[in-house]
């Protein structure tokens, strides 16, 4: 997984961001501050997902110390992997 870079960035083009507040605000019927909201929980989602939920990787990976990134988790609801069976192809981890 490749970290985002200014470069990746600039090839979403400059005008994504007003597209995406035109269709939170007329499309979904959601304020600006909902939308970012629910595009953070996503964010830290997929981030999650990527790193297996490893919670120190995903924090080091979004640019948040671990703190903050438990902080936003439990502020948008989204629960962490703890107890999970973690083994592979029945093997221990």
């Amino acid at each position: 997984m490749v970290p985002w870079s200014p470069k990746v960035d600039a090839t979403l083009g400059p005008d994504l961001l007003d597209k995406l507040a035109e269709i939170a605000v007329t499309t979904l019927n959601k304020t600006p501050m909902q939308m970012l909201r629910l595009l953070e929980k996503r964010i830290i989602e997929r981030a999650l997902d990527i790193y297996d939920g490893n919670q120190c990787k995903t924090a080091r990976f979004l640019g948040l110390h671990r703190n903050t990134l438990l902080r936003r988790m439990n502020q948008r609801g989204i629960r962490g992997r703890r107890g999970v069976d973690r083994r592979r192809n029945g093997e221990r981890a």
